[in-house]
């Protein structure tokens, strides 16, 4: 099975969402994930709090909620 697995996330900022969900694919749950912020909102502020994996996705927590425009970012699960 595949034991790695990457892509990018396009989601809409809206000032009062702090949690955003995307599919891994893989067939476990991941051990190692990494994400790259590629807008500049989330870039400048800093404020990704938490991301974590379960057995189908991973979960990027924000401290403060994105504002409005896109909420960009690569990200990469490895099992």
């Amino acid at each position: 099975f595949y034991t790695n697995n990457q892509g990018q996330f396009l989601g809409s900022g809206n000032d009062s969402t702090t949690v955003y969900t995307m599919a891994h694919g893989l067939p476990v749950t991941p051990k190692f994930i990494t994400i790259q912020p590629m807008s500049s909102q989330i870039a400048t502020s800093g404020n990704i709090a938490i991301a974590s994996a379960t057995a189908t996705n991973i979960v990027v927590t924000f401290n403060i909620a994105p504002s409005s425009g896109d909420v960009r970012f690569t990200w990469m699960a490895k099992y």
